[in-house]
């Protein structure tokens, strides 16, 4: 304990890399996709007027996806995100449709 009567915890480094992330690993590794679901990673490209809808969220609830943002960037014109859908083939091709549907470019980054 400090003068001031607060608790001195060691530097960031030294406190959560050998405590806590050694314990994480194993989950992040592991995958939540059930063995009847798959898992795709889709770059999308929003056009600018899309940008403000609400659509992953509406994926999320008008179909049995999980929807996991990987990286987004927004600029002036448009929005570019790398998307991974987890669900049944049949329910990601539905969501990759809705998308499609208003406006979104969607390209598969990962070919299974």
């Amino acid at each position: 304990m400090s003068a001031g009567g607060t608790f001195d915890f060691p530097p960031f480094k030294w406190y959560i890399y050998p405590v806590i992330l050694p314990s994480i690993l194993p989950a992040i590794r592991r995958t939540a996709v059930a063995e009847d679901q798959i898992s795709r990673v889709f770059n999308m490209r929003f056009p600018r007027e899309a940008v403000s809808d609400p659509l992953i969220y509406n994926v999320g609830q008008m179909f049995k996806v999980v929807t996991v943002i990987r990286a987004a960037t927004i600029n002036d014109k448009d929005c570019l995100m790398a998307l991974e859908l987890r669900g049944m083939k049949t329910e990601i091709e539905k969501t990759v449709k809705y998308f499609k549907d208003h406006r979104v470019v969607v390209e598969p980054l990962d070919e299974k």
